[in-house]
């Protein structure tokens, strides 16, 4: 094969699958992906002869083929890291509902947060008529820093939940009732 001269078998029977060294290394991308083992395919496993160099004809290889996927190159490992910006996409996406955004500066956007938080406070706008203020002093004061978990700290699996859903598969279930329709909304219809 132009694309792979290594050998390659599965690990997908029993013999296999309840072998200690391979139930650590399950357990072991299992903790390091926070998926669990349940989620994975079986494991793929391959032998490649030694070689004096590169270019020699017994090297064997296993190619970029029809299904590589060039992002993974430069994808970081672990848990995916949202900016506010992307979730703010996706809410609108899911709920059919596009918002504009743009950046404001924060020597422009803290006078105007306190000013709507100030202007809320009193009638007719404290009413609640007109909803709650488009930004406060509070909310742009935690949007100047990341909001992200640090390194050492615990993390759901330590409390034993380890069945994480994505952010993709779990919001909608949540957001339908933004939608113009609700349940029975169409793509397109707001």
């Amino acid at each position: 094969s132009e694309i792979r001269t290594s050998w390659t078998t599965w690990c997908d029977n029993q013999a296999c699958l309840d072998d200690p060294i391979i139930q650590k290394v399950y357990e072991r991308v299992s903790s390091v992906t926070r998926v669990p083992g349940d989620n994975f395919e079986y494991m793929q496993l391959l032998r490649y002869l030694p070689c004096e160099h590169p270019t020699h004809p017994d090297c064997q290889f296993y190619r970029r083929h029809h299904d590589t996927i060039p992002e993974l190159a430069n994808m970081q490992p672990g848990p995916r890291v949202y900016t506010f910006k992307e979730l703010y996409d996706f809410i609108g996406e899911t709920i059919d509902r596009k918002r504009y955004a743009f950046p404001i500066p924060n020597f422009i956007a803290k006078p105007m947060g306190l000013t709507f938080g100030a202007l809320w406070r009193v009638p007719p706008l404290a009413w609640g008529f007109f909803g709650d203020p488009p930004i406060t002093g509070d909310q742009v004061e935690m949007l100047k820093s990341d909001n992200v978990v640090a390194d050492d700290a615990l993390t759901l699996a330590d409390l034993g939940i380890d069945d994480i859903e994505s952010v993709e598969s779990i919001v909608p279930s949540y957001l339908w009732p933004y939608r113009a329709y609700g349940e029975f909304h169409q793509k397109g219809e707001a």
